[in-house]
């Protein structure tokens, strides 16, 4: 992680299973069922590792060092994790003690002390309140921590068949998401919910094929389902929409996101144009979705807006995980460029990366943004419309600051094999009169400063290498 990223998601098929009393988890059908001491692990829990919610105390406190928005997965399955002993090879019921049984609430009938080992149920409101208990001071001076129903919930019947052996439908979404998110807001009113959770296109198309996809588009349905869920509550439950995004976009016949694929030059072309798809109308990758399903271009993050604005206006996005692959050469590093300023042009409220592999390009394109010279130079938070000329070759970027009116940022990339010359012209504004540039390349995942640059008003030329990424600090 680096200062200033933003946001930490504690998130995944483990945390599907997480059990808060003593930090237990089970890897679902990634690793056979095995149920251990992975979330500790990732965050050292060390000695703490069957201290209640100890995996979440501590992600949550690494979050705040880095200066980065948390987001807790709660559970919304029936079971999860009992114990650390290791595989599973029995499905979960209310008799198999290696799992127990989640709910929302603690019933009031029930008397038993916070977080009892000893009986058969976890209770997600006990969970809630000891995280907002715990970060008590840290809430009450502006942080904040946001809570994400489950993970992936359209394919729990692969990821966890112990716990989920039939497909998810409509109807068990509507119900736990209410159930859970109301819950939520109870306990921490002023968080926000992150609804949906869906691992890609199809979940959010259909709940990946559900038994009663007949109610119509799943996205659609669900916002219908919130927006009356708010009516009926009187307070809004889900604040964001969440998905993930893997790329499905294809070169040569292999996936942009394949590890093992030979990087070919049709592999790296389809990555570096694949963040296209998120926005752009005019371009149609080649994959199942554009060329089996839509028969068009994706379009995906106006596709989505759409469908919130006619049915639940002021619902935020969220791609709680996204990966368009090549973080080991430069391709990688240019299409997270494209990503992260697609994301801040089109106003997607949170996002975190999912590492498949080491990605120093990946860092170094994000660093673009949040770290450019290595002192803690980000970009400005307010987008800027700007306009490529050809955004098969280009992309471009610009961002103000809120606090400081003097600067305007550029972020641009050249997406060729060769250098391109470039004009960029800078509408109702002028007095520029020196810049700054930083920059990675092939070779060099590190934001190097390349000193100043010639700047003329209103006007600037710069010739951007072959295959690269560069911010512009542009100054009055």
């Amino acid at each position: 992680m680096m200062k200033g990223i933003g946001a930490f998601r504690m998130g995944g098929n483990r945390w599907t299973t997480y059990n808060w009393e003593n930090n237990a988890t089970n890897s679902g059908t990634d690793y056979n069922n095995t149920s251990g001491n992975r979330v500790c692990d990732l965050v050292n829990c060390g000695s703490r590792s069957e201290v209640a919610g100890e995996a979440v105390r501590l992600g949550v406190k690494l979050a705040y060092s880095y200066e980065a928005t948390p987001l807790v997965t709660i559970p919304i399955v029936d079971y999860i994790a009992a114990d650390k002993n290791g595989t599973i090879t029995q499905a979960a019921s209310p008799t198999n003690m290696r799992f127990r049984q989640n709910l929302d609430r603690k019933p009031s009938s029930v008397s038993s002390a916070v977080a009892n080992l000893s009986d058969n149920y976890v209770y997600q409101d006990e969970a809630l309140k000891f995280f907002q208990d715990t970060f008590k001071t840290d809430l009450s001076s502006g942080r904040k921590i946001f809570y994400s129903l489950d993970n992936e919930p359209g394919i729990w019947k692969s990821t966890h068949p112990l716990i989920h052996p039939t497909k998810t439908t409509y109807a068990e979404m509507k119900e736990k998401t209410i159930r859970f998110a109301s819950m939520i807001k109870e306990q921490a009113p002023n968080s926000m919910v992150f609804g949906a959770v869906a691992y890609g296109f199809n979940e959010m198309m259909s709940l990946q094929d559900a038994p009663d996809r007949s109610n119509g588009e799943y996205m659609s349905w669900f916002l219908q389902q919130m927006a009356a869920a708010e009516k009926s509550y009187g307070k809004r439950l889900v604040d964001v929409i969440d998905m993930h995004w893997g790329s499905e976009a294809r070169g040569d016949g292999y996936r942009v996101l394949d590890e093992t694929a030979p990087q070919t030059a049709a592999v790296i072309a389809a990555r570096l144009q694949a963040p296209r798809s998120l926005w752009d109308p005019t371009y149609k990758e080649t994959s199942w979705i554009a060329d089996d399903y839509l028969n068009a271009p994706i379009q995906w993050i106006p596709r989505l807006k759409d469908r919130i604005n006619k049915y639940y206006p002021g619902t935020k996005i969220s791609f709680s995980e996204y990966n368009h692959g090549g973080g080991q050469i430069i391709s990688g590093g240019i299409a997270e460029a494209d990503v992260l300023g697609i994301f801040g042009r089109e106003d997607v409220f949170f996002a975190t990366h999912w590492d498949r592999e080491d990605s120093p390009y990946i860092y170094g394109a994000m660093k673009l943004f949040v770290n450019y010279d290595g002192a803690g130079g980000r970009v400005g938070d307010i987008s800027v419309r700007a306009v490529s000329t050809n955004n098969e070759k280009t992309s471009v970027y610009a961002m103000q600051s809120s606090t400081d009116s003097s600067k305007i940022y550029l972020v641009i990339l050249n997406k060729t094999s060769a250098a391109l010359s470039t004009k960029i012209a800078i509408a109702n504004s002028s007095g520029y009169t020196q810049g700054a540039a930083y920059q990675i390349a092939d070779g060099s995942p590190t934001p190097k400063a390349l000193g100043s640059i010639s700047v003329s008003g209103s006007e600037v030329y710069y010739t951007m290498p072959a295959m690269s990424v560069t911010t512009l600090v542009l100054s009055k």
